[in-house]
């Protein structure tokens, strides 16, 4: 399941991965995506991972599609990991997007939510292109 909630009146949608994702899953949170990237034109993104589960190929694809498209329209991500194998996984992805990402405990989700609430720096956004890539743990 991937749940997704758009936090009202910002630019930050919430992303909760817990187990395998269905079509209509990944529908919704690319909708609610594109839909905060049309209206603010930048989006921050918290992603909440609970468990991984079994990714159809077709859906692999979407979702990098899907990020290599829109990847520069992302300024901040939170990823908020419940295991310690997570996280580790988690350091990886952090060296490859081009944004601002920090990883946080799941008894850290708060400050997560505080920390993407927090961004308001359209001035470094050229072109909707993120120019600054900080990893912080």
């Amino acid at each position: 399941m991937l749940a997704c909630h758009v936090v009202p009146g910002s630019n930050v949608v919430e992303l909760t991965l817990d187990g395998a994702v269905s079509k209509d899953d990944f529908d919704r949170a690319r909708t609610a995506l594109e839909s905060v990237i049309a209206e603010r034109g930048h989006v921050c993104v918290l992603k909440h991972v609970r468990s991984l589960g079994s990714f159809p190929l077709t859906r692999v694809v979407a979702d990098l599609e899907f990020a290599l498209r829109h990847m520069t329209d992302v300024a901040r991500m939170a990823i908020v990991v419940e295991r310690p194998w997570m996280e580790h996984v988690s350091r990886l992805l952090v060296h490859v997007v081009p944004c601002e990402a920090r990883i946080f405990d799941v008894d850290e989700i708060d400050d997560a939510r505080d920390w993407l609430c927090s961004w308001d720096h359209p001035d470094e956004l050229a072109d909707g292109h993120v120019d600054t890539f900080h990893v912080t743990a």
